[in-house]
């Protein structure tokens, strides 16, 4: 593939995943879905590391940060820039850290303090209610919140190991040969 082809494929791409993760990023106008959308919105961002490395997946996360404060709902826009917009990528040099439970050790750390600035900023800048954090169970309510952060961030880190996994194994090769990345012409 020719120079500028490539150019012109990766542009588009790196575009087209940037639009679709405002796109899902705008659903979190629903309510609920307040920390799915930004995970989901991250989990895209894989496939532009994968296939064109760190810095496209951190211009897109960048991008896609922007965006999101621009036109999304503010506390979802926190939680992707804060937290799920660059961990997907971060994630693969975590895990080159030989040892598994200081794997899990850093993960969790990170979490646990990316949440905890998107809760002081969520209160400070966005002027979120704290007693809408505390589910109506007070202080006890606020602990069983973030403890089900916790949990949460656990299933997600393993379903995105298997979501990675998967897509090298069945997809990376349809998406080069569709896109012609292929990376040795």
């Amino acid at each position: 593939m020719n120079k500028q082809r490539y150019l012109a494929t990766y542009v588009s791409i790196c575009g087209l995943f940037a639009a679709l993760s405002v796109v899902i990023m705008l659903a979190a106008y629903l309510g609920v879905t307040t920390y799915a959308v930004p995970a989901l919105a991250g989990a895209l961002l894989i496939i532009i590391f994968l296939e064109f490395g760190v810095k496209s997946a951190f211009t897109v996360y960048l991008a896609v940060s922007v965006l999101s404060f621009l036109v999304c709902e503010k506390e979802a826009a926190l939680c992707y820039l804060l937290f799920f917009g660059y961990y997907p990528f971060l994630k693969a040099y975590i895990e080159r850290v030989k040892n598994k439970v200081l794997q899990w050790i850093l993960k969790i750390l990170l979490f646990t303090v990316s949440f905890t600035a998107v809760t002081l900023l969520g209160v400070w800048i966005l002027g979120i209610p704290v007693r809408e954090m505390n589910m109506g169970f007070g202080n006890f309510g606020f602990a069983l919140f973030g403890l089900s952060l916790e949990v949460m961030f656990i299933i997600y880190d393993i379903a995105l190991t298997k979501i990675i996994t998967l897509y090298i194994v069945k997809y990376q090769e349809k998406f080069r040969k569709t896109l012609r990345l292929n990376k040795n012409k």
